[in-house]
């Protein structure tokens, strides 16, 4: 099994605000979504591989539009067998191939071989639900502690017409939307609908949306409440489209 690296990529990205925009309720819009998420994944693991291997290997020129049919594959593999940290598991198929010299392509990174190696990977790891726990509680303690700086910030203000324009929900709307904060969008989707701050929580829902799709069970499980019923009931909606629409790409009905 190859060494953890520096460069170790972490399952979500700390969330950034977004447009303001509801799920599709297309099977194959959905899967598309959930497939450019994995493709954006699958490049720069790519292009991290190329640089790390420079002069040393076989570079592969990737064409998304060629290889379109097996992101939405990857997409529908990662939901159905709950694999929330997909981008951990793109490269360990780059880091575990035989032949060390060729990158796997798109359509080697879903599929009972593919799996394999992350399912033994992942034994190191601990379970789904243990490494939301974690999560969970890590991103409390940011919340936290980025709220603790934020209110002295404004306690401290120079003059009282400046600190009147912190009230509380503006510094609970800084510290949603600011990137820097190593907080994930479903994190701050279901802080800022907790909050009552419908306008935050917009700019962070789609985001969330598809982070949410790729372990809702676990999410539901960890996290409770924290995930919105309306986040909820449009993701069972979507998983049963995106299991018809995976039935279509293997050709069964």
């Amino acid at each position: 099994m190859a060494e953890r690296r520096k460069s170790e990529p972490v399952p979500f990205p700390a969330g950034k605000p977004g447009k303001k925009a509801k799920p599709r309720r297309s099977a194959k819009t959905v899967l598309d979504d959930l497939a450019e998420v994995v493709a954006k994944a699958y490049t720069d693991e790519l292009l991290r591989w190329q640089q790390e291997h420079a002069g040393k290997i076989k570079k592969l020129k990737l064409n998304k539009e060629v290889h379109r049919k097996a992101f939405r594959a990857m997409a529908a593999n990662f939901v159905d067998r709950k694999i929330m940290d997909y981008r951990s598991f793109i490269r360990v198929q780059f880091e575990e191939r035989p032949n060390r010299h060729i990158a796997p392509l798109p359509q080697h990174c879903h599929g009972d071989s593919a799996c394999s190696k992350w399912f033994k990977h992942q034994a190191q790891g601990g379970d789904v639900a243990t490494r939301l726990a974690v999560a969970l509680k890590f991103q409390r303690g940011v919340f936290s502690s980025r709220l603790f700086e934020a209110r002295d910030m404004a306690e401290h203000s120079e003059t009282e017409e400046e600190k009147a324009r912190w009230p509380e929900s503006a510094i609970v709307s800084y510290v949603l939307d600011n990137v820097d904060y190593e907080l994930s969008s479903l994190f701050r989707y279901g802080v800022a609908m907790s909050a009552s701050m419908p306008d935050v929580a917009a700019s962070h829902r789609q985001a969330a949306f598809l982070q949410y799709l790729f372990a809702k069970e676990a999410y539901d499980q960890v996290w409770g409440d924290l995930v919105p019923a309306d986040l909820a009931a449009d993701a069972d909606m979507a998983l049963l489209e995106i299991q018809a629409a995976a039935r279509a790409l293997n050709g069964k009905r």
